[in-house]
């Protein structure tokens, strides 16, 4: 899909690295990421071939729309820095790879939040009240990021979509409380399954520094999201802090 940029003013080269700049560091970051959850599906299903095909259905979506938002990220950076090349006045505008981004990445959240929700709901039965509750924001995210894509394409310029990056940066924060939600009740619930014996319990408090730091990392990296979506949502920081934190 092109854009029409012939009458729009040019941007001046100054505001490259609040632009192209966050652009790519975005991409190149969720990149790397992408990688790590690779690694992670593919360990996954080499330690655990005999869980559900409904499990590892999830799995594999988280995959898919990873590798899709993965996409979305390169066509947008080389529709900007190739396709464009030297044609500041583009930058004016968001290709519709970044508009559809948040609708995609919602995806990839909400099923990774099932695969850990679907989990805690089997091995601690007297937390599925707060299970459900973490399942009801995470369909509030996902209603939020679908109403505001379809808003974006109605959007011409970038400057103009202030309104509906901050309602994502808000809807993102469902997001990331059911994600905190969902971490605690996976700390309180490994917390309960020591055993006593040095090497499982070993296993265990590995698994909460992980799912700890899991949900650190991704309250950090949402919380940039919103900071950059309520003081800076002109340029393309909350994109790129999006690229990230919704593949974390």
């Amino acid at each position: 899909m092109s854009t029409d940029v012939s009458d729009t003013p040019a941007l001046s080269p100054s505001v490259l690295h609040h632009t192209l700049g966050a652009l790519l560091l975005g991409t190149n970051f969720g990149l790397i990421i992408y990688g790590v959850t690779l690694f992670q599906a593919y360990r996954y299903f080499c330690l655990y071939p005999r869980d559900s095909y409904v499990l590892k259905a999830l799995v594999a979506l988280v995959l898919m729309m990873d590798a899709v938002t993965s996409a979305f990220g390169i066509y947008a950076c080389y529709y900007t820095m190739v396709d464009n090349f030297l044609r500041a006045e583009v930058l004016l505008y968001s290709p519709w790879s970044i508009k559809v981004y948040p609708v995609c990445g919602g995806l990839a959240m909400v099923s990774c939040q099932s695969f850990f929700a679907w989990r805690v709901w089997r091995v601690a039965p007297k937390l599925r009240f707060l299970v459900v509750v973490a399942g009801a924001l995470s369909i509030g995210e996902l209603v939020v990021l679908i109403a505001s894509t379809v808003c974006v394409f109605a959007i011409r310029l970038h400057a103009d979509m202030r309104g509906v990056i901050r309602t994502i940066a808000l809807g993102s924060l469902l997001g990331v409380t059911a994600d905190l939600l969902l971490t605690a009740m996976l700390i309180v619930t490994l917390t309960r399954s020591r055993t006593g014996f040095r090497r499982m319990d070993s296993k265990i408090h590995t698994l909460i520094v992980y799912a700890f730091n899991t949900g650190l990392l991704t309250g950090l990296c949402n919380l940039f999201f919103v900071v950059f979506a309520f003081t800076i949502p002109e340029t393309l920081f909350p994109v790129a802090a999006g690229f990230i934190g919704f593949k974390i």
